[in-house]
C-alpha cells in the first residue's frame, strides 16, 4: 500500500509529464492523475481518521493525568498532615529514637513578604521581556528591529 509521500511523489510526475507535454493530457495521463489523486483523497482521509484517533488518545491521558495528579495532591495533603502533627509531638515532648529512626526538630530562618509594594527595588529582582504583540505590529508596519522578524507559519486545517 503506498503511503501520501509516495502518491505525491507520483502526482509531482504525472505534473511535470503534463508540463513536458505543453499541458497536453494524454488519455494515459488522465487516468493515472484520475487514480492517484483518488488514492490520495482517500489516504488523506485514512491520515484524518488517525489524526483525530491519536488526539482523542492525547486528551484521554491527559484527563488521567488530571485525576492521578489530584490523587497525588491528596497523598501530598495526608503526609503533609501527618508531618505536622509529628512535629507538634517532638517540639512538645522532644525527640523519638527507635532502631530504626530518630525523630527531631530543628529551627531554620527565611524571610517572609508581608507587602511586596513596599521592598525597596535594590532587593527586587527584575524579570524582562519581548513584547510579542508590539514587535508584530512594529515589524508588520515596515520597521526593521535586530534580534526579531515576522516568521509565516502554516498549520493543518482539518474540519
Amino acid at each position: 500500500m503506498k503511503n501520501l509521500f509516495n502518491i505525491d511523489a507520483e502526482l509531482y510526475e504525472i505534473y511535470n509529464e503534463i508540463e513536458n507535454n505543453g499541458g497536453e493530457m494524454t488519455p494515459e495521463l488522465e487516468a493515472a492523475l484520475e487514480i492517484s489523486e483518488s488514492e490520495r483523497l482517500t489516504k488523506g482521509e485514512g491520515y484524518v481518521y488517525v489524526i483525530k484517533q491519536l488526539k482523542s488518545q492525547a486528551e484521554l491521558i491527559k484527563s488521567e493525568i488530571k485525576r492521578l495528579q489530584e490523587i497525588a495532591k491528596r497523598y501530598e495533603t495526608s503526609a503533609d498532615k501527618l508531618a505536622d502533627t509529628l512535629l507538634e509531638s517532638v517540639i512538645a515532648h522532644g525527640q523519638i529514637k527507635t532502631a530504626f529512626v530518630t525523630i527531631s526538630s530543628r529551627k531554620s530562618k527565611s524571610v517572609s513578604i508581608t507587602d511586596e509594594s513596599l521592598i525597596p527595588t535594590e532587593f527586587l529582582r527584575i524579570k524582562t521581556e519581548p513584547n510579542k504583540t508590539a514587535l508584530k505590529e512594529a515589524l508588520e508596519g515596515g520597521q526593521i528591529i535586530d534580534g526579531a522578524l515576522i516568521v509565516e507559519n502554516v498549520s493543518l486545517n482539518i474540519r
